[in-house]
C-alpha cells in the first residue's frame, strides 16, 4: 500500500473481499524463498553493480536536490508541503 492511497473520508478503493486468504498465501511462498532470493542477490554481479555506494540521502542534500515528501523527511527534514506550504504564504 503507497502513501498516495489515502484519501479524504477513506481509501480510494477498498479491497477485495478475499484479500487476506491471497496475501496470506503469497507470504507463505515467499517465506519459503527468502534464502534462495538472498542467495541470488548476494552473488549477482548486476545487483551488486547497480547498488553500490548506494544509500542514506543526506540532509543536506536532499535539500541541495529539491527532494519533498516522505524522502525529504527520511533525510531528516522535518517538512511537509502540503502541511507547511500555508505557513509559508502568511
Amino acid at each position: 500500500m503507497f502513501y498516495v492511497n489515502m484519501r479524504l473520508g477513506g481509501v480510494s478503493i477498498d479491497l477485495p473481499p478475499n484479500f487476506e486468504e491471497h496475501a496470506n498465501k503469497l507470504l507463505d511462498y515467499l517465506e519459503k524463498r527468502f534464502k534462495d532470493y538472498e542467495a541470488f542477490l548476494e552473488k549477482n554481479p548486476v545487483f551488486i553493480e547497480r547498488t553500490k555506494d548506494v544509500g542514506i540521502l543526506k540532509r543536506e542534500d536532499a535539500i541541495a536536490l529539491g527532494v519533498t515528501g516522505p524522502v525529504l523527511r527520511a533525510s531528516g527534514v522535518n517538512f511537509d508541503v502540503r502541511r507547511d506550504y500555508a505557513l509559508l504564504c502568511v
